[in-house]
């Protein structure tokens, strides 16, 4: 008797444990929901964050705040995210960048897998290669064979940055060497690479594309495995010569770790149903930006592998950031 008294209440606790469980999901959510973006309004990640946030907030019937927390290379939105209670209210885009600063800097305050919860792979796009017109280059064989005979400069974001790492670890594979120009931001080493102050870097579609149409910027290649449909003649890196390279650039929505799975779940679900929509693919695609259908078990595998992948490229840079 006593053992099956221990028995059913076991039972029962399992019951009200599960039927708890199921309400607060039907519950969920009941005030305003909050993304954090770890940089400023307007650029390609704050687009994404702001399109599925409109998304969700019509779907979910509550607000949904944008919260634009901008420094630090990124770190210090990841670490207040990291740090915020797990009751499903709160998430941050994560972006390529956080995957590079896990080794980029010595010290950091989050970890990117331990201190978070993937919840959706929202968008990914590729590095467009851009020279200066005037450097007498017109496909990624000229500019390594031209590496080859005098000095180059490639600019890029910031140190530390996935276009810096990649181009190291570009000319690494490929057997070149070239001076790194860092800069604060992308507008300003693009506009000191129309004027021709430096030669060459890779940055996004928003950044670079409206200076390739209008003939300030040449574009020789692409970071990822296919060709882009803003540039179909634009050949990939790994297509001109260096096979397997790709870097993208991505962003995924992340929630503190301990978050409660059937939220999760809930979420997952909803962010699918917003990427899916038609009206979503056409906002992203303005933004040079493509959705990919990744459950949660792959984004998380997927943050794994470009942990390891960065952590790698950044070794063999020499890149370091106290």
């Amino acid at each position: 008797m006593t053992t099956r008294r221990h028995l059913m209440r076991l039972v029962h606790a399992a019951a009200v444990m599960a039927s708890s469980s199921a309400a607060r999901a039907q519950a969920w959510p009941q005030r305003q929901l909050r993304i954090i973006v770890p940089y400023a309004p307007g650029g390609a990640t704050d687009i994404v964050a702001r399109v599925v946030g409109a998304a969700l907030g019509a779907e979910f019937g509550q607000p949904v705040l944008i919260d634009n927390r901008s420094g630090g290379a990124g770190n210090i939105a990841m670490e207040q995210a990291a740090q915020a209670a797990p009751d499903g209210y709160t998430y941050v885009v994560s972006t390529v960048a956080q995957a590079v600063n896990m080794t980029l800097f010595r010290k950091i305050g989050y970890d990117l897998e331990r201190g978070f919860a993937p919840v959706a792979f929202l968008s990914y796009y590729s590095f467009i290669l851009v020279v200066n017109p005037d450097l007498p280059v017109k496909s990624f064989q000229d500019l390594v064979a031209l590496a080859r005979k005098r000095p180059l400069n490639y600019a890029s974001s910031g140190t530390g940055s996935a276009p810096h790492i990649g181009t190291s670890l570009m000319c690494n594979l490929a057997g070149i060497e070239m001076t790194h120009v860092p800069y604060r931001g992308s507008g300003p080493a693009v506009a000191d690479l129309i004027s021709g102050a430096c030669q060459l870097m890779f940055d996004s579609p928003p950044s670079v594309l409206p200076q390739i149409r209008a003939g300030r910027l040449r574009a020789i290649a692409v970071s990822g495995l296919e060709r882009i449909p803003e540039l179909p003649d634009v050949p990939t890196v790994a297509e001109s010569g260096v096979p397997g390279f790709e870097i993208l650039g991505w962003n995924g929505l992340l929630a503190p770790a301990g978050t409660p799975p059937d939220i999760l779940a809930k979420m997952y679900d909803a962010t699918q149903r917003a990427l899916a929509d038609p009206q979503v693919k056409e906002r992203f695609e303005q933004a040079g930006a493509r959705t990919r259908p990744m459950s949660r078990e792959a984004f998380g595998a997927f943050l794994h592998s470009e942990l390891a992948k960065w952590a790698d490229a950044v070794r063999k840079s020499g890149a370091q950031v106290e």
